[in-house]
């Protein structure tokens, strides 16, 4: 439980995540759980089910609720999560993917608390578009591409915030070792080893890589391809690494906790997605000193420097993958020299500390702006009446905090919980 230091009431925040698995949503809210000055801010999280994503969160010091989180959105869901606002006092809502943002969006308009939702793609979907334009929900987005949309599409500019997504530079710029993969692999460290490292999906394209490497393997032929992740197309991928008979030179290393190990491991990062807004990963790395070769999609452009950190290719073309990324491995001193710019840039960019401040401070003038708010409103506010008649069932059989905390904290509806009536 992360509570204040004596002083200034913390402010209670909602996370509201609409998926729970390892990727870069999920990586931006636990970033932000361990960031936010505890002092300051007290963090809760609603998520879609239990997974290491929320054993992480709870580690990082938030407390944990699961409720179902789906498309269509359950009745049940929205009277647990109304429950939650209430009983813990919840100032802010933050969501996160299209299923998240709309149950905030109902739970703002039902509560009067202030409601943001990031968006961490490229653009912004046209359902994130149109729950901000009906629930008047802030949003905030990670890369200039997304930001531009939002505003051409009608959106109002106060409500739409561009905050970049950050890494924490001085962590991944530590060297403790260079053989991690060399090791878990059982691969001789006069090998380089090229790598890809994402979610194995159809957004990041990794049969692209594997068809780079294929490209690649006369030319090179003492370099290995390592994928770094775990998803729905493993099993694909790892037909066609057996169709293109590269059993022996691609290597699938999973999901691995040592991020910082990895890229240190590796010779060049490639990133070979079709769709993006700005990868965790291509950042990591780049602030881990390596230059690197990827896609020109969404935010990407924004991040890598063409020529001077790394370089650029279209989308779904391995060959241009492929000549990019031997222009490189056959000048290690230019590797080198771009790997340090790339390490400056994102420094100088996209560091982690600079991008919690630019959220802390919106979280901050949300908060400021609905106190003031509430401090002109009417002495009967209309969500306090509409919360009494939506959570019905807390008034025709009230229950204490602690039994409405555990219906919520394992998604059960309150009309099912125990009466706590001596009758």
């Amino acid at each position: 439980m992360r509570d204040g230091d004596g002083g200034r009431a913390p402010i209670h925040l909602l996370e509201i995540l609409g998926n729970a698995i390892v990727g870069g949503m999920e990586s931006y809210v636990l970033n932000l759980v361990r960031r936010l000055p505890a002092e300051d801010f007290r963090i809760l999280c609603l998520c879609p089910f239990e997974s290491r994503l929320t054993d992480d969160l709870r580690k990082a010091g938030a407390e944990i609720y699961v409720a179902p989180i789906r498309e269509e959105l359950h009745w049940e869901t929205l009277q647990l999560a109304l429950t939650l606002v209430r009983i813990h006092g919840v100032q802010l809502l933050h969501a996160h993917l299209p299923n998240a943002h709309l149950l905030a969006s109902l739970l703002s308009s039902i509560t009067g608390v202030p409601a943001v939702a990031t968006i961490h793609g490229r653009s912004v979907p046209m359902r994130e578009l149109e729950i901000g334009q009906l629930g008047f929900t802030h949003l905030t987005v990670v890369c200039q591409n997304a930001y531009l949309h939002a505003i051409g599409t009608g959106l109002p500019a106060d409500r739409v915030h561009l905050i970049h997504n950050g890494v924490d530079c001085d962590y991944f710029a530590c060297v403790q070792t260079r053989r991690h993969l060399h090791d878990l692999l059982g691969i001789s460290e006069a090998h380089p080893l090229i790598g890809f490292v994402g979610r194995l999906s159809l957004e990041k394209a990794p049969d692209v890589f594997v068809r780079m490497a294929d490209l690649l393997r006369p030319a090179f032929p003492d370099a290995h391809f390592v994928i770094v992740g775990e998803g729905p197309l493993l099993g694909d991928l790892r037909t066609l690494v057996n169709d293109l008979h590269l059993g022996s030179r691609v290597h699938f290393a999973g999901v691995q906790c040592d991020m910082r190990a990895v890229y240190h491991s590796l010779e060049l990062l490639v990133s070979t997605s079709a769709t993006e807004g700005m990868p965790f990963a291509l950042m990591e790395a780049m602030a881990a000193g390596l230059a690197t070769v990827a896609t020109q999609v969404g935010g990407v452009p924004e991040i890598v420097e063409v020529g001077t950190t790394g370089l650029l290719a279209a989308p779904g073309e391995p060959h241009r993958l492929a000549q990019a990324v031997a222009e490189l491995m056959r000048d290690a001193a230019r590797r080198t020299a771009m790997g340090a710019a790339a390490q400056r840039r994102v420094q100088d960019r996209f560091s982690l500390r600079d991008s919690i401040r630019e959220m802390e401070r919106l979280l901050r003038r949300l908060h400021a702006d609905a106190n003031r708010l509430r401090a002109r409103a009417q002495p009967t506010s209309r969500p306090s009446a509409i919360l009494g008649t939506a959570g019905n069932s807390l008034k025709q059989d009230p229950l204490a905090p602690e039994v409405a905390v555990d219906c919520v904290r394992t998604a059960t509806p309150l009309s099912d919980a125990p009466s706590r009536r001596s009758d």
